[in-house]
């Protein structure tokens, strides 16, 4: 483990405060960490990361994609609008149900990422042909060189429609 006296700004490199963004304060001495100022954040109130701590300095670095942070969010108001992410001048229960909401986003995406929608796959292929309709092709090949043929006219797939109550 390194000497207290060796952890410094320069060899422990922290990311900004995930709450409020503002760079975090080191305390050295005999158990360094990392401290957010910001009057009113969440970490100022809860969150140290000791510096002397790889693994943990490693964590307090790890952030999700900024996309991943805007779906849970929209995903939590969704399933309770009244909460909101804002942290800043929130009770105890407000703070509580925001936390219910993004847990429940997380399993949701959790899920949706585990079991991706599939495209359906086209079983016939039409081409609107100006004079006449519409032609049916089986394949998408000859139905695109048909279009081309006519000009650019409309070339669209069709899908077969789900039969209701499971019966075919």
């Amino acid at each position: 483990m390194t000497q207290p006296h060796q952890i410094d700004r320069e060899a422990v490199a922290l990311l900004p405060c995930p709450f409020c963004g503002s760079e975090l304060r080191f305390r050295r001495g005999v158990n360094p960490y990392g401290h957010c100022q910001t009057e009113g954040c969440f970490a100022n109130r809860a969150q140290t990361v000791p510096l002397d701590d790889p693994k943990q300095v490693a964590a307090w670095n790890r952030r999700p994609a900024p996309e991943a942070v805007a779906w849970r969010e929209k995903v939590a108001r969704i399933i309770d609008p009244s909460s909101a992410s804002n942290s800043n001048g929130q009770t105890a229960a407000m703070r509580e149900r925001w936390a219910r909401a993004t847990a429940k986003a997380d399993a949701i995406l959790a899920l949706i990422a585990t079991h991706p929608v599939q495209a359906p796959e086209a079983v016939a292929w039409r081409v609107k042909d100006y004079a006449d309709g519409w032609i049916l092709f089986h394949h998408e090949a000859p139905a695109r060189k048909s279009g081309e043929a006519r000009n650019g006219a409309l070339v669209e797939p069709l899908y077969t429609h789900p039969v209701q109550g499971g019966e075919g």
